[in-house]
C-alpha cells in the first residue's frame, strides 16, 4: 500500500468511527492498533489525563510516573499539514522513557495532546496513522468541549438558583443536577477552597504567569485527578464566585473523611 493509499484508509477508518458516534477508547484502540504502544490524552496543560487506556489505568505506577518524570531531550519528527510530532525522552526512577507527543487544536485552541508512550520503536512511516489520528482525536474533543460548555451553562444557572433559593423541590433539584452531570440524590459534605494569588504569586514563583481562570481551571482538573486516583467517592466540584466548591459523598464527617481532605489539602498544597 503506498503513501496515497494508506492515508486514504485511514481516514476512512476514522470518519467510520466518529460517524458512528465513536468516543475516545474506540479512537485510542484503533490508534493502538497501528502504532503497537500504549496512548493517552492529556489536558492542554499537560498536567492531567483526558482519557487512558484500561492498561495504563491498572498500573499503579502510571500516575507516579506522570507527576515525577523529567524531560531530557525533545526533537522533531514530522511536521506537515500544520501536524507537528514530537519525540520527547523523559527520565524517570533512572530509566530512559520515551513519548511521541502531538498537540491537539482547533483555531488557535489547544484542546489537549496526542500521547504514545513508545515502548516499541515506531518507524518513520507510523507518522501517517498519528497524523489521521490527531485530525479525529481534535474534531471529537472539539465536539466533548461543547457538550461540557452547555453543561456548564446548567451547571451555573443551578448554583445561581439554588443560592437564590429559585429552586423549589427536591425533584427539581435532582433533574436539573442530572442536566449538569450531577447526582443530586446523594448526601454530601461541602468544602470550599480559595486561592491565594498572593502566595502564589510571591518572591519563589516568579516564573507563574497564569491568569486567575486559568489557575483555577488547573486546580479543578488536579482535584479531579486526586479523588478519581485516591479517593474515589462520588463527587461534585464547581466554582462560585471566588471559591472552588468541593461536595464529597459522605452521609457525615467520619475520620475516613477528615483522612481524606488532609490528602487532598497536603496534595494541592504541594503542587501550587
Amino acid at each position: 500500500m503506498n503513501r496515497e493509499e494508506k492515508i486514504l484508509s485511514l481516514q476512512q477508518k476514522y470518519q467510520k468511527i466518529l460517524l458512528n458516534d465513536g468516543g475516545l477508547q474506540t479512537l485510542c484502540n484503533a490508534l493502538i492498533e497501528e502504532v503497537d504502544n500504549p496512548v493517552f490524552l492529556l489536558d492542554k496543560y499537560q498536567d492531567d489525563t483526558i482519557y487512558i487506556t484500561k492498561a495504563l489505568k491498572a498500573d499503579k505506577e502510571f500516575y507516579n510516573y506522570l507527576e515525577e518524570k523529567e524531560i531530557k531531550a525533545s526533537e522533531e519528527i514530522f511536521c506537515e499539514y500544520d501536524i507537528l510530532i514530537k519525540r520527547v525522552i523523559y527520565d524517570w526512577q533512572g530509566k530512559e522513557v520515551r513519548e511521541v507527543q502531538v498537540k491537539l487544536s482547533h483555531n488557535e485552541e489547544t484542546l489537549g495532546f496526542l500521547v504514545i508512550l513508545e515502548e516499541n520503536k515506531l518507524e518513520k512511516d507510523a507518522c501517517i496513522a498519528i497524523l489521521q489520528a490527531a485530525y479525529a482525536f481534535s474534531l471529537k474533543l472539539h465536539q466533548n468541549y461543547i457538550v461540557q460548555r452547555l453543561a456548564q451553562k446548567c451547571n451555573s444557572e443551578l448554583i445561581e438558583d439554588l443560592v437564590g433559593g429559585r429552586v423549589k423541590s427536591k425533584e427539581e433539584l435532582i433533574k436539573r443536577g442530572e442536566l449538569a452531570g450531577w447526582d443530586l440524590s446523594l448526601p454530601y459534605q461541602l468544602y470550599t477552597l480559595r486561592i491565594d494569588f498572593s502566595k502564589i504569586y510571591s518572591e519563589n514563583n516568579k516564573g507563574t504567569t497564569l491568569y486567575y481562570y486559568e489557575l483555577e481551571e488547573q486546580i479543578i482538573r488536579y482535584l479531579h485527578r486526586i479523588i478519581r486516583t485516591h479517593i474515589k467517592e462520588k463527587y461534585i466540584i464547581f466554582s462560585y464566585e471566588k471559591d472552588i466548591v468541593l461536595l464529597i459523598n459522605y452521609i457525615s464527617k467520619t475520620e475516613k473523611l477528615k483522612k481524606d481532605i488532609e490528602l487532598i489539602y497536603n496534595k494541592i498544597q504541594k503542587a501550587f
